[in-house]
């Protein structure tokens, strides 16, 4: 796995609610805790690692990105939303298709993407 998956323990339940301001179920954020880390490594492609290959600390921003990404998902869910849209940007899903990574979490992220992964 990535960086974030297999070191960012900066993420708890306790946070996520507190972030969201809301009650998010605990069978719920058994999935969109990992979940969180698997999209953060996905599109950051950072090892953080050194030079010479040694680990270093993962920046608190990219476990504020995670949280904001949970609130997200979070208040997506119940509404069932297709589309998504801030400002003037907006996209459709359907159903099983992956959204793009809302601009409240890239805010936190983008600094720390090494470079795009190929499609």
């Amino acid at each position: 796995m990535g960086a974030v998956v297999d070191r960012d323990a900066g993420v708890t339940p306790e946070l996520a609610v507190l972030w969201a301001r809301t009650t998010i179920p605990t069978a719920l954020l058994t999935l969109l805790i990992p979940a969180s880390a698997e999209v953060a490594d996905e599109y950051l492609n950072n090892p953080f690692q050194d030079s010479d290959g040694n680990n270093v600390a993962i920046p608190s921003s990219v476990s504020l990105g995670r949280l904001e990404w949970i609130k997200t998902m979070h208040e997506r869910r119940p509404s069932g939303a297709t589309a998504v849209r801030t400002g003037d940007w907006s996209q459709r899903f359907q159903s099983g298709e992956k959204p793009d990574i809302p601009e409240s979490v890239l805010k936190y992220w983008q600094i720390y993407r090494l470079h795009p992964r190929q499609a």
